[in-house]
């Protein structure tokens, strides 16, 4: 009995040596929440520390896996659609919410080894229940732009008739492990970038460097940016953004993001604290429209008024910013993280015929969730690009997805980031478009 207390108190021992427990409560925000593939009714709710941290790279990150049963019971359907064979009905708790906020007592975490990777949270341990907090630091209400135009104000304001003839559309896909980063060039010469993950410094100077380079390779002004896009406010798809833009080496005229979509993270306050200071047009992305770049047509497919906020998107990629671009008879489809029965709605109007090429920026990574037969069949793409990782939770992209693409005919030129690790360019004439790997 003794020898038994001892092993289990030295285990718990062990476990305290995570430096977040170390004091007598761990404050947090869950930032997402996704299915785990090989653990049946089974959720990873990833969870960012309330500590200084510039970054928030994966080792100052942590994951907690729950039972089904812990979720809110509409962000479950939303976030399952299409994968899930169980039909069994659930007793929701409704205490596992994304961008929740909670101050949980250290012993507890330890006492459960809640961090484990094989450690799985039930309605009986369920500390998530009693430890939400209403009252969150990261309200970021207080950060909306008082002067942010509408949707609609705000495509007028970016829109350009003039045409210059000698001009291309590029689309720039950049490596950046798990997560997103783009940047788009209109036949205009207007810069977009869509989305930024950067892990440390280094990988911010460098990321400025490539930008600028590109810029110069145009003839375009080196620090000019006619909009930053944050497809939705994941850690993924923002993280390394607020350094990106107190570097001051870019000028971004806009900020382009969806502000009826509250998802109070550490992460999404510093970023928005900083770009109130440093961006001074902010557009508020909550419904379709078209910013007309000369002969480049920038469509936005979603979100609309039914994807806009929580309440219409319990899971926020469903509220990402989509959108179609045309240029001739080229089309890109940029589809943030959303599932692919939104995607097939807003992208129905979209489809091609035998005549036109058009490029994919596989949705959610490559998850099984972001793609599927019709939505392929509907775009009929003849390029896909998949920006994955290599965290071995999520395992993007999914074998199902890459084979549903792999079958496609006409074939599919096919490329996963992680496989090649460089920047991958997308040029488009108006008719045909052309892949260069950087």
């Amino acid at each position: 009995m003794e020898g038994n207390e001892s092993a289990e108190d030295n285990g718990r021992v062990a476990r305290s040596l995570d430096p977040f427990l170390r004091g007598d409560t761990l404050a947090f925000t869950i930032d997402n929440i996704a299915p785990l593939v090989d653990k049946p009714n089974t959720f990873s709710a990833l969870i960012i520390p309330q500590i200084d941290s510039k970054y928030f790279p994966p080792f100052h990150l942590r994951r907690v896996n729950v039972r089904t049963e812990l979720l809110e019971k509409s962000f479950y359907y939303a976030a399952t659609r299409g994968m899930q064979e169980n039909q069994n009905r659930f007793d929701f708790r409704n205490s596992v919410r994304q961008g929740g906020y909670y101050i949980v007592k250290s012993k507890d975490l330890i006492d459960l080894n809640a961090f484990g990777k094989e450690t799985i949270i039930g309605p009986n341990q369920d500390f998530f229940a009693q430890s939400i907090k209403l009252d969150t630091p990261y309200l970021e209400t207080k950060l909306r732009d008082k002067n942010s135009l509408t949707s609609a104000e705000g495509y007028a304001s970016l829109s350009n008739s003039e045409w210059r003839s000698r001009r291309k559309v590029y689309l720039y896909c950049f490596y950046c492990g798990q997560g997103d980063s783009l940047l788009l060039i209109t036949s205009n010469g207007s810069a977009y970038l869509i989305d930024i993950n950067l892990y440390n410094d280094a990988s911010v100077d460098q990321y400025l460097d490539n930008v600028q380079n590109i810029l110069r390779s145009h003839h375009l002004t080196t620090d000019s940016i006619k909009g930053l896009i944050i497809t939705h406010k994941h850690l993924d798809h923002l993280r390394g953004a607020k350094q990106v833009l107190e570097k001051g080496r870019l000028n971004i005229e806009s900020l382009l993001i969806n502000l009826d979509y509250v998802h109070s993270t550490k992460c999404v306050h510093e970023f928005l604290s900083t770009a109130s200071q440093r961006i001074p047009t902010w557009i508020n992305v909550n419904s379709p429209g078209t910013i007309q770049n000369g002969l480049t047509r920038i469509c936005i497919k979603n979100p609309d008024i039914r994807t806009a906020n929580v309440l219409g998107a319990p899971d926020i990629n469903d509220s990402s910013i989509a959108l179609c671009i045309r240029f001739g008879m080229n089309l890109l489809y940029l589809t943030g993280d959303a599932h692919a029965e939104i995607l097939e709605t807003k992208f129905s109007c979209g489809s091609v015929d035998c005549q036109e090429q058009s490029m994919l920026k596989v949705s959610h990574h490559g998850s099984m969730t972001g793609t599927n037969d019709r939505l392929l069949n509907m775009l009929r793409p003849r390029y896909a690009f998949i920006s994955a990782g290599d965290s071995k939770i999520y395992n993007h992209p999914h074998a199902i997805t890459r084979s549903l693409i792999s079958l496609q005919q006409p074939p599919v030129d096919q490329v996963v980031s992680k496989h090649i690790r460089r920047t991958v360019l997308y040029k488009l004439d108006g008719y045909t478009i052309r892949k260069r790997i950087l």
